[in-house]
C-alpha cells in the first residue's frame, strides 16, 4: 500500500481483476511471498482504449489502476 506495509500472513489472497476495458489487458498476478507480489498488465495487441484494473488484498485493502492503451 502508500504506507509501505507488508503483509505476512500467508492466508492473505490477492488479486487483480480487469473491471473496464477487458478486451484492452490482460493481467497477472504473482502469489504473495514475504509481502510482495508482482502485478503484469499486458496490452492487447491492436487495440485502444482505457482500462481499469481492481487489485485487492484479502477484503481490507482495494485500489484501482486506469491504464490508458495506445498503439505504438
Amino acid at each position: 500500500d502508500q504506507y509501505g506495509t507488508v503483509v505476512t500472513d500467508s492466508a492473505v489472497k490477492a488479486t487483480a481483476t480487469v473491471t473496464s476495458g477487458t478486451d484492452l489487458v490482460t493481467v497477472d498476478l504473482s502469489t504473495l511471498s514475504n509481502g510482495v507480489g508482482t502485478l503484469s498488465i499486458t496490452p492487447v495487441a491492436g487495440k485502444t482504449g482505457t482500462a481499469v484494473i481492481e487489485v485487492k488484498v484479502s477484503d481490507t485493502v482495494k485500489a484501482s489502476v486506469t491504464v490508458n492503451v495506445t498503439e505504438a
